[in-house]
């Protein structure tokens, strides 16, 4: 076994390197950053993509404290049924799991490693796909390290794309590309090169897992394994039929849990208010996709030239997998975020039978210059690219190293709720990322279990605690949905407006812009009972301090530099534990 896996090693060098080199160009902005910070890097190291990364920190550390993943960020909801019905925290951390170190490991840490394993095995993988079509060392290498640094070119239709490689993300893409790609390959294997049931076997087991794993990886896996069945119905390949048929009924045996379970929670309420906050639409309309129309063209252009290759129903199956998982709203009505398709499954795809095709219609003599213009230019938008966006982070990335003493304390306070901003920011999170404490509101955990009041009840004390809404919060918010000002005010009293509307997120959000006159009419009924219930509830001498102790709120986190207009005055007394620059810890006293 070792003496084989050495010569599939020795052979596949050029694997090896392109995933080597992947992974040197993803983690040096990582770890590149503690020397440049010097004396001001206070152990907080993270890429911040929005608040994606702080998100999948926070469900990585409640795993590891042994919650459901119902609510990650708040202290209530913790064991509702997690939204998302995600397993692949748990397969991530499994070796800290099993071997009883789960309370010792910083998930910053074992994530950054994970991200950097995770990109090196993807880069095999993408070689290994390319090698199978092409059987053609050079070409594989190419297209492997083409789809992890010209990914940006593809997508965004420029170079050095002004925001970190989305490969360098904690735990997608590559937690969701891994296992569809080692799918993938056996279903190559056992389709394209007919090797036999155990490829098929694998195949449909990798297809099953993928249902715990991410959402979009297993419907464009589903169609891919469509296309592929439709192509060979066309054709009349029998054998490629029964083989299709057995990968996926074995996917829809280990799917069958999952499936029920995610129809019954998105039929209920529940269900319906995390799909608003998930972007969820109704919308029937077609989505015209450039790259797949572009594909498909190069596709027929290529079968032409090219008939005789029998990699060709699987090319097909690919391409026409983007236009499927595009265009499901069509059938079900319902449009999710489908950028996800083209980040992780439509643009890599793309790369690699596009190259493979465009490589193979060109003259023998041509193809080590066309692999070698690609292989400088995936080099040099990748460093390129991880070069600007290191700097543009910067300032962001030193701002939360003021965060490490209050991080610091808390980790050496008895557990309770902190309040702290409520904008989209990343800072905040740092809290439920490197510690055990929760928030008492992020934007991030509306994807979550929130009950409408609970929200209208944050909305409330946040501007209570604005000096210039605490006095008529009514009018303040009246004068900030008259004016579209950009404020975390205005996210969150739109978030309650749009979900109570009865609205999906884009219709509301279009009825916005327009200042649709039925819509008035629902904020001019909204925001008077939302002035009733402040003055009932949170204006009263020492109402707003109760409300929060009774929320479990024991620490107050103020950043001045973001919200310069806070007034802790009705809060008082508070016992100020740590101020580093513009960061200020308090302990909120019991009554």
């Amino acid at each position: 076994m070792i003496p084989r896996t050495l010569s599939l090693m020795r052979f596949h060098w050029a694997g090896m390197l392109a995933a080597l080199l992947s992974t040197l160009f993803i983690i040096a902005p990582l770890a590149a950053f503690p020397f440049y910070a010097g004396d001001e890097y206070r152990g907080i190291n993270i890429n911040h993509y929005g608040t994606d990364e702080d998100y999948y920190l926070t469900r990585a550390k409640d795993v590891l404290e042994g919650h459901r993943l119902g609510q990650p960020f708040l202290s209530e909801g913790k064991e509702f049924t997690d939204p998302t019905f995600y397993k692949i925290e748990n397969v991530v951390l499994l070796p800290a799991i099993a071997l009883g170190i789960r309370d010792k490991v910083d998930v910053v840490t074992w994530y950054n490693v994970a991200n950097a394993l995770g990109v090196f095995v993807l880069t095999l993988l993408l070689y290994a796909l390319a090698f199978s079509l092409s059987k053609n060392r050079l070409l594989a290498f190419t297209i492997a390290l083409f789809v992890i640094g010209g990914h940006t070119l593809i997508f965004y239709k420029t170079l050095f794309y002004d925001s970190f490689n989305v490969y360098g993300r904690s735990i997608f893409p590559y937690a969701a590309s891994v296992p569809f790609f080692a799918y993938l390959i056996l279903l190559y294997q056992a389709v394209v090169e007919k090797r036999g049931y155990l490829t098929a076997l694998g195949a449909g087991a990798c297809f099953g897992f993928l249902f715990y794993d991410y959402f979009y990886a297993w419907t464009f896996a589903a169609a891919v394994l469509g296309s592929l069945f439709l192509i060979s119905l066309t054709t009349k390949n029998w054998r490629a039929l029964a083989t299709i048929a057995g990968i996926g009924a074995v996917a829809a045996a280990i799917a069958i849990p999952f499936l029920l379970s995610f129809y019954h929670f998105f039929a209920s309420g529940d269900g319906a208010q995390i799909a608003y906050f998930l972007h969820a639409e109704r919308s029937h309309e077609f989505v015209m996709s450039a790259l797949g129309l572009a594909t498909l063209a190069l596709f027929c252009l290529y079968a032409w030239r090219r008939p005789e290759d029998t990699n060709n129903p699987f090319i097909l199956a690919v391409i026409l997998a983007g236009w499927v998982a595009l265009e499901q709203q069509m059938l079900t009505g319902r449009s999710i975020e489908y950028g996800h398709y083209y980040w992780y499954f439509i643009v890599p795809l793309a790369i690699v039978v596009g190259i493979y095709m465009v490589s193979a219609l060109m003259p023998k003599k041509m193809r080590v210059w066309f692999a070698g213009l690609l292989i400088l230019v995936a080099s040099v938008n990748s460093i390129g690219g991880q070069y600007m966006s290191f700097f543009t982070t910067v300032p962001e990335k030193l701002h939360d190293q003021s965060y490490a003493e209050a991080l610091h304390a808390l980790n050496t306070l008895p557990y309770g709720v902190v309040l702290a901003g409520h904008g989209i920011e990343p800072h905040p999170l740092l809290v439920t990322s490197y510690t055990s404490d929760d928030l008492y509101f992020t934007p991030s955990a509306l994807v979550f279990h929130v009950p409408l009041e609970k929200m209208r009840e944050m909305l409330l004390v946040y501007l209570a605690l604005n000096k210039d809404s605490r006095v008529d919060p009514v009018q303040y918010l009246g004068t900030l949905t008259e004016t579209k000002a950009d404020s975390p005010y205005l996210r969150l009293y739109q978030d309650i407006e749009g979900f109570s509307s009865g609205l999906d997120y884009a219709t509301y959000r279009a009825k916005v812009r327009t200042d649709d006159p039925t819509l008035l009419q629902h904020r001019t009924a909204l925001l008077p009972l939302l002035g009733k219930e402040y003055r009932e509830t949170i204006a009263p001498k020492g109402a707003l301090r109760a409300k929060l102790i009774a929320n479990g709120v024991r620490y107050v986190l103020w950043d001045t530099d973001y919200y310069p207009e806070w007034d802790l005055s009705p809060l008082a007394p508070l016992e100020q534990i740590s101020k580093n620059g513009s960061i200020i810890l308090y302990v909120l006293p019991p009554i």
